[in-house]
């Protein structure tokens, strides 16, 4: 994608990030500090999350990549966009038990995440009424309320990502891979996005 930026490269693959991806900083810092009236901390506490996340999208796209790159299909980059990520393969495996496993990794590596971050969501799951009720009443750390965030977030990205059947989305490459192929001139060209 011609209008994003390296920012390093994990096993050979290019990280990229959108030029439009610090907009959802701000965004995060305005709806956290400004719209919250938490002030600064609360500006720091949206960039915070939202870093996280994209650490989370990062490694779900690394998971995609990773069963693919292990399957012999190569993988040009990862671009993170404001809405999430896209792990650009150069193709899809034939096999639709192999595009069914490369569609699942991402998805695993949320639900890995997940049960990791299960204690932090337990202990305060009590306190997850929303990101605002957290700034203003919970009295731990900001570490803590971060992860608590996100924690929470990846619960529900990794269950959505599985369940949304679009194109890109590995519920889109679940279902394709129990279809029957069909095979269009277009074809190549539209399965080489995995994205989650």
């Amino acid at each position: 994608m011609g209008s994003s930026l390296k920012l390093f490269s994990i096993l050979g693959i290019a990280i990229r990030m959108h030029v439009t991806f610090p907009l959802i900083l701000v965004w995060a810092a305005i709806q956290f500090g400004l719209v919250a009236d938490a002030g600064l901390v609360g500006a720091l506490f949206g960039v915070i999350v939202v870093l996280i996340l994209f650490v989370i999208v990062t490694l779900h796209e690394l998971g995609h990549s990773v069963v693919a790159l292990r399957y012999g299909v190569s993988v040009r980059e990862i671009i993170l966009l404001p809405i999430g990520g896209v792990a650009q393969l150069e193709e899809i495996p034939e096999d639709p038990t192999k595009e069914l496993v490369v569609a699942l990794a991402g998805p695993a590596v949320n639900l890995l995440l997940a049960l990791l971050s299960l204690p932090v969501f337990l202990l305060g799951a009590v306190e997850l009424l929303s990101p605002i009720t957290i700034l203003r009443t919970w009295k731990a750390s900001l570490f803590r309320q971060c992860l608590l965030m996100c924690s929470s977030i990846t619960c529900f990205w990794g269950c959505l990502t599985c369940c949304r059947p679009s194109r890109w989305t590995a519920g889109g490459c679940c279902v394709r891979s129990w279809l029957p192929p069909c095979h269009t001139p277009a074809q190549p060209r539209l399965r080489r996005r995995l994205g989650g």
